[in-house]
C-alpha cells in the first residue's frame, strides 16, 4: 500500500497454491517469512516470499495444523534461527466431535508432542462419529443439534469453566468429577429418552455403539478417580 491509499496485489497465495489462513509475518533479510497450510495435506507450513512476488514453500508436514491448531506466530531470532510456534492439535489432544470439520478433510490428523509421552497409561478411543452422518444421508434424516443436546452442551460448558481457578491436584480431581458427571447424564439421556423413541434399526444400533463409547469412557474415569 502506498501513501494515498493505494494498494498493488504482489502475490496471490491462493494461486500460488498455498492453503489458509496465513496467521503470522516476519520481515527478515529482504523477504517475508510467514506460517500457514500446505495448500496439498493441509499440514503447517512456513514459506519465503520475495519483494517480487516469488514465493518458495520451505517445509511443511506439521500435523497438528490438519486441525484448529495450526502454526501461529514466527521470529527469527539473533542467533539467526527461525522460531514459530504451534499448538497441539483437538481438545485436550482427543480429536473429538468438536474436531469433525478438520477430520473429514483429514482423516488421519492427530495431536503430536515434542516427545512420547503417557498421561494416564490408557487408551483414549473415540467413537468415529463420521458414521452419524453416513447414517443420516442413508436413512435420509440430517443429523441436528436438538435444544435437550444444546442444553447439555452448554451445561458441560459452563461446568468446565469452573475448573479454570483450578490447578495442580484439584485440577485433576475437578476434572474427573465434571467427565463423570457429565457421561452419567449423557448415559440416562440415552437410555431413557433417545433408545426409547427411536424406531429406526439402523439408528438403534448406531445409539447402541455409541452408549458403548460413552460406558467405557465413564469406567476408566472412574477407575482414575479410584
Amino acid at each position: 500500500m502506498e501513501q494515498g491509499g493505494k494498494v498493488t496485489e504482489v502475490a496471490n497465495l491462493t494461486e500460488k497454491g498455498l492453503g489458509a489462513p496465513v496467521t503470522a509475518l516476519q520481515w527478515y533479510d529482504g523477504a517475508f517469512y510467514f506460517t500457514h497450510r500446505d495448500g496439498k495435506d493441509r499440514t503447517g507450513a512456513v514459506s519465503r516470499m520475495t519483494l517480487d512476488g516469488k514465493i518458495t514453500q520451505l517445509f511443511n508436514g506439521f500435523i497438528d495444523s490438519q486441525t484448529d491448531h495450526f502454526l501461529n506466530d514466527i521470529r527469527m531470532g539473533p542467533d539467526g534461527r527461525m522460531y514459530f510456534t504451534s499448538g497441539v492439535g483437538g481438545n485436550c489432544a482427543i480429536m473429538g466431535q468438536d474436531m469433525t470439520p478438520f477430520i473429514e478433510k483429514s482423516p488421519q490428523t492427530h495431536a503430536t508432542s515434542a516427545k512420547d509421552i503417557v498421561l494416564t497409561g490408557m487408551n483414549f478411543l473415540t467413537p468415529d462419529f463420521r458414521k452419524t452422518n453416513q447414517l443420516g444421508l442413508s436413512i435420509n434424516v440430517t443429523p441436528s443439534i436438538t435444544k435437550a443436546v444444546d442444553a447439555q452442551m452448554k451445561k458441560g460448558a459452563g461446568e468446565l469453566a469452573t475448573l479454570i481457578p483450578m490447578d495442580g491436584k484439584d485440577f485433576e480431581a475437578g476434572y474427573l468429577d465434571a467427565m463423570i458427571k457429565g457421561h452419567t447424564e449423557v448415559l440416562a439421556m440415552i437410555d431413557n429418552q433417545l433408545m426409547k423413541t427411536a424406531k429406526n434399526d439402523m439408528l438403534k444400533a448406531h445409539l447402541t455403539e455409541t452408549r458403548g463409547h460413552v460406558a467405557m469412557h465413564l469406567d476408566q474415569a472412574k477407575k482414575l478417580k479410584g
